[in-house]
């Protein structure tokens, strides 16, 4: 993946790499899915136990699942490759995501934690695969800035337009069928990052051994505890605006003003970058 007429904006110049426009738009696909899933579970779990509790236990273990489950594929994507552990998530992903909607359809809500923390352990590494593609397959440094600067907007997107298509969906379907339309979006965003990593050879891992590992920097476990926090406090939000469009009598507005507040955390963070 190379770039072209260099005079040109670094935006127009990632957009004309060879195969770049692709790979973007493969991986929105994996991000609107991600964004499509709190709301898609919360939904699903009040309209089937009819219970806000039982809806923050099933966002709660997905949480649980995702934070676990990140150092474990960061791992396995150094040793073995970016390629095999975006195919084997995505597969696990969509079976998961899958056997949510089935349960819910036949009415286990007792498994519903359990199926939820395996969908959060199995959630497809895109925004880290795509950094490792970006940094591997650009060989210009501006390029790979402006291309990792878009990873942070596509993720915005993403949980822009995730709540969104559940709303749109939850008008002519049951909230499960969200659940299915985020699993096709998984495999066709696992296909397409999967196809631009062929391109991306795996670094021998390093013989050292440290019980830390990347977490020696002081200041990286502040942050990472601090994030910890920030994001724990979105689900929160999600079920809270659930109940308050559901008390209202317009659960469908639910997607509109999540989107709504996603819409604001986008234009904040475009707001800080141009200040810098």
């Amino acid at each position: 993946m190379t770039a072209s007429a260099p005079g040109s904006s670094p935006l127009l110049r990632l957009a004309a790499s060879p195969g770049a426009p692709r790979l973007a738009a493969a991986a929105l696909l994996g991000r609107i899915a991600m964004g499509m899933i709190p709301l898609a579970l919360i939904l699903t779990v009040t309209a089937d136990a009819g219970s806000y509790g039982a809806a923050g236990a099933v966002t709660g273990a997905y949480a649980l699942g995702v934070a676990v489950g990140g150092p474990v594929r960061g791992r396995l994507g150094d040793r073995i490759g970016v390629r095999p552990v975006l195919l084997g998530t995505g597969c696990a992903h969509t079976a998961a995501l899958a056997a949510f909607a089935a349960a819910s359809q036949a009415g286990l809500t007792q498994a519903a934690p359990v199926v939820a923390l395996l969908i959060g352990l199995s959630l497809p590494p895109t925004g880290p695969a795509m950094r490792v593609i970006w940094d591997r397959t650009l060989g210009d440094e501006e390029l790979r800035r402006t291309a990792q600067a878009l990873e942070s907007v596509a993720l915005d997107i993403g949980l822009l337009a995730g709540p969104l298509a559940v709303a749109m969906l939850a008008v002519v379907a049951p909230p499960a069928a969200a659940l299915l339309a985020a699993a096709a979006l998984t495999v066709a965003s696992s296909l397409g990052v999967a196809a631009a990593a062929r391109a991306v050879r795996t670094r021998p891992a390093s013989t050292a051994r440290d019980a830390l590992g990347a977490l020696r920097p002081v200041r990286l476990r502040r942050a990472l505890a601090v994030s910890i926090f920030a994001i724990g406090s979105l689900f929160p939000v999600e079920i809270a605006v659930v109940a308050f469009t559901r008390e209202h009598g317009d659960p469908g507005s639910a997607g509109v003003l999540l989107g709504a507040y996603s819409m604001a955390s986008l234009l904040a963070g475009l707001l800080w970058a141009t200040r810098r």
